[in-house]
């Protein structure tokens, strides 16, 4: 694939014959701002590269469109196009700009100002500023690029690279707004108005304005700038007349020696003579009204707008060219792509209908609770009043701005790959590439409608199971993404919904996944394996060797990642724990439930409405600055990962709250209060919190590591009693 470039007049009879449409993303026209506008077209006229745009050569009928600059999408049948069609992947906002700024194709594709994709930011005209006789040869001089002041014409003008630069002519890019209602002569939705109108209005000023949008196009289009240019030209020359009238006869001479180029003083026969100079004047002027055409015309003839276009087999390269090209910008990926192809065939949004399926009320089995959540009325009473959501519950919604979370979105094409492809979850098909996104991508409309509501209640229970086995409260929390995509696939299968033993088998499978270090690396090949073993275990009577051999006979085993000495800061030179362990063993905690650290009223759940924070056990300051509140001596070693106390083993949540509360007391209030109460049972201190020394606090961490361990294994015999 190698980048294309052409002439922007080429670029304009393809969108002109729709020949470059913009697939149906629902995406909005985002350069709105004047200045940014300005500064693109600035660079046109300064001859700099200005990107790329990225193209996907598709078959007509496969998406839905909508023309550059327009808002209503149509279907191939409705735009009567077949065959092949280059649907624009990026660069939407800088060719609508371009096409807006030198063109009318915009305004004549739209036929009326409603139809415009953004009224208020392509209802513009666009103009160069050139500066009047007077003040090219005065306070602009220094502005006089196009060299109106002498009518100076430019040295090769289609192959010169300019003297000034697109940040120095940005100020000379006049942008006029109109109403749709406007009578004005520059207004494209009055075809009325003569082009004489246009003349005056461009002439009779403060200063000149060229229209930039008759630079390209038709012929007519030329010559209604040409007709401009000259009277740009004529008004010049009788500037340059009256001034030389005025002059001694000594004064013409230099006075014509300093207008006339060298060429153009060999066809003055007397220089002194009015006539002759202005003669040679109009035809100087001819040749500078012919030179800036050209060179405005080179400008668009050799624009430095890269095309790339990717066959249509190679959709997912199509999308990393656009993910490299975009980092930070405006999100675009295989979702949309897949809202493009359901477009082709319903009128609906797909991008509403996932969001309207993620907001339904769903029941919840209690086959998915554990039991001290079961017992729970308060909780249950929450989950079944007809209010909670799930999906809503864990961030996978905005509600502000109505928009689905990135996270989720990747997720639920994963999982609607793998369920329309693998309907009958026939292991034997199941394989690394339909996660991937030429798979994603041959998902056909009708699967993508038919299995929404079943992928996304599936999701919902995923979501939920999260939540109540595993302390999740938001999406943002699953470290690793793939692990939803593993459950809710295996929960769209109904017979192992309805099986409790499932999600005992998923909870004991996401612990010894997470602390084998079993997803830490090749997680996309361990997520699809994931799936194919824990599909054959629960075929083989729900056998648990594959969990026994694999995964939990490694836990806390994994080297440089959740063996005991990396964990507890032992292993000299080492690389520092993954912070994503902090949150792991908070959400291990509470999962299990327990009170508040210093208030016994607060219960601790997956389902607590109170913000949560990490919370060191031993306090960071318990060395450094025994003396002090917690909070100053804490602070010269929260960012210190290296610190053996910022130890994945040393947090547990609690409430902002008490987090507060905590940090304001003195460090031997905070161990009297934690060594005289239940409170450290469930901390997982074995023994008194002693602080006084660094070993101590190393024998403090220590048994709570061994008290970890211990917790998260027996947790998981009874979760899968045949482990051993």
């Amino acid at each position: 694939m190698q980048p294309i470039n052409e002439p922007f007049d080429s670029l304009l009879e393809k969108i002109r014959n729709q020949q470059i449409l913009l697939p149906d993303f629902q995406r909005r026209f985002v350069w709105d701002k004047e200045e940014k506008q300005a500064s693109l077209i600035a660079s046109v006229l300064a001859k700099m590269p200005i990107g790329s745009v990225l193209m996907l050569t598709v078959k007509a009928d496969e998406y839905a469109y909508r023309k550059i600059g327009c808002k209503t999408r149509k279907r191939a049948d409705e735009l009567g196009i077949s065959g092949e069609v280059n649907a624009l992947l990026d660069g939407q906002q800088r060719l609508t700009v371009l096409a807006n700024a030198f063109s009318n194709i915009v305004f004549d594709m739209a036929v009326q100002a409603s139809e415009l994709i953004q009224q208020n930011s392509l209802k513009r005209r666009f103009f160069l500023r050139l500066p009047k006789y007077r003040d090219a040869n005065g306070k602009r001089k220094d502005e006089d690029y196009f060299k109106v002041g002498k009518l100076m014409p430019f040295e090769h003008p289609t192959t010169m690279e300019p003297d000034f630069l697109s940040d120095e002519i940005v100020d000379m890019i006049k942008i006029i707004p109109f109403k749709a209602g406007d009578e004005t002569s520059y207004n494209p939705f009055q075809h009325n108005s003569p082009i004489s109108a246009l003349v005056d209005f461009c002439t009779s000023g403060e200063e000149y304005l060229l229209p930039l949008y008759l630079i390209a196009g038709s012929p007519k289009n030329q010559s209604h700038l040409m007709s401009i240019v000259e009277r740009i030209s004529d008004s010049v020359q009788l500037d340059i007349l009256q001034e030389f009238d005025a002059l001694n006869e000594e004064e013409k001479i230099l006075f014509v020696k300093d207008i006339l180029t060298e060429y153009a003083l060999t066809s003055c026969e007397n220089i002194r003579d009015r006539e002759s100079f202005k003669e040679a004047l109009a035809k100087q002027g001819r040749e500078w009204e012919n030179n800036i055409i050209a060179y405005l015309r080179s400008c668009l003839d050799d624009i430095q707008l890269h095309q790339l276009i990717v066959n249509n087999r190679r959709r997912d390269r199509a999308i990393n060219i656009y993910e490299n090209l975009n980092k930070g910008g405006i999100s675009l990926g295989t979702f949309e792509l897949i809202m493009a192809k359901y477009a082709g065939v319903s009128k609906e949004n797909y991008y509403d209908v996932v969001l309207n399926n993620m907001k339904q009320v769903r029941n919840y089995g209690e086959n998915v609770f554990n039991d001290t959540i079961r017992r729970d009325d308060a909780i249950c009473g929450i989950i079944k009043s007809g209010e909670y959501i799930a999906t809503v519950e864990l961030g996978c919604i905005n509600m502000n701005e109505d928009t689905i979370a990135p996270a989720y979105i990747d997720a639920y094409l994963n999982i609607m790959s793998l369920y329309a492809h693998v309907h009958d979850f026939d292991t034997s098909k199941i394989r690394l590439d339909l996660i991937k996104k030429n798979k994603i991508m041959d998902v056909s409309a009708r699967d993508l409608h038919v299995y929404c509501n079943d992928v996304v209640e599936a999701m919902d229970l995923a979501l939920f199971f999260l939540q109540m086995r595993c302390g999740v409260r938001n999406i943002k929390d699953i470290n690793y993404k793939l692990m939803l995509v593993v459950i809710a696939y295996i929960l769209l299968n109904q017979s192992y919904r309805n099986n409790s033993r499932t999600y005992d088998y998923l909870e004991a499978w996401y612990w010894s996944s997470i602390f084998s270090g079993y997803f830490n690396v090749d997680q996309n090949i361990n997520a699809i394996n994931s799936i194919v073993n824990l599909i054959e275990s629960f075929e083989s009577n729900y056998s648990a060797d594959w969990i026994k051999n694999t995964l939990a006979k490694n836990m806390f085993k994994a080297n440089n990642f959740s063996n005991k000495d990396f964990l507890l800061y032992k292993t000299e030179g080492m690389t520092c724990p993954k912070e994503f362990l902090r949150d792991v063993i908070c959400q291990f905690f509470l999962a299990q439930t327990y009170k508040g650290v210093i208030d016994e009223k607060i219960n601790m759940t997956p389902f607590i409405k109170e913000k949560l924070e990490k919370h060191h056990v031993i306090p960071l300051g318990s060395i450094v600055a025994p003396r002090a509140k917690l909070r100053k001596g804490e602070e010269s070693k929260r960012r210190d990962n290296a610190y053996f106390l910022n130890s994945p083993i040393n947090f547990i949540y609690i409430t902002e709250d008490e987090n507060l509360a905590i940090s304001d007391s003195l460090l031997s209030d905070y161990v009297g209060s934690i060594n005289s109460s239940a409170v450290k049972n469930f901390l997982g201190l074995n023994c008194d919190l002693d602080t006084s020394t660094e070993e101590s606090c190393r024998n403090v961490l220590e048994s709570r590591y061994e008290h970890l361990v211990g917790l998260i294994e027996r947790h998981i015999n009874l979760l899968v009693p045949q482990i051993n």
